[in-house]
């Protein structure tokens, strides 16, 4: 599934490092986007441990939608959906960056998008 980049919906379970509340969590609407998974070497992995950074981007682009995850690991896997925690970098008010805990959920999207568009394993910089 983490081979190469696959079109997710993805919901932020955290907020600067606190988990979101049940019922904001059931109606947060998710962000689309190609999910990328790799080894701190740029690699894509085929196994379930970290250290990696997990990045979410446009569709057909390099711009990320969410911060990158950090020492990303699968903490979590049901049918086709996953659960992705690490940490992730912030920037606050005065230009200072903060670390905070964090966790996706993803799902696969419909497949709404050309795969064309979502490039090989590796092409996200």
């Amino acid at each position: 599934m983490l081979d190469r980049p696959i079109l997710v919906d993805v919901v932020p379970l955290r907020r600067l490092g606190v988990r979101r509340p049940d019922a904001e969590l059931r109606a947060a609407a998710p962000v689309r986007g190609r999910l990328v998974l790799e080894d701190v070497r740029g690699q894509p992995i085929r196994r379930w441990a970290g250290p990696e950074v997990a990045r979410l981007s446009a569709p057909g682009s390099a711009v990320y939608l969410l911060p990158c995850l950090d020492s990303a690991v699968i903490v979590r896997r049901r049918g086709r959906e996953i659960v992705i925690a690490g940490t992730e970098e912030v920037e606050l008010p005065g230009r200072r960056l903060a670390t905070y805990r964090q966790a996706w959920w993803c799902r696969p999207a419909p497949a709404t998008v050309d795969p064309r568009s979502l490039g090989r394993p590796g092409d996200v910089d």
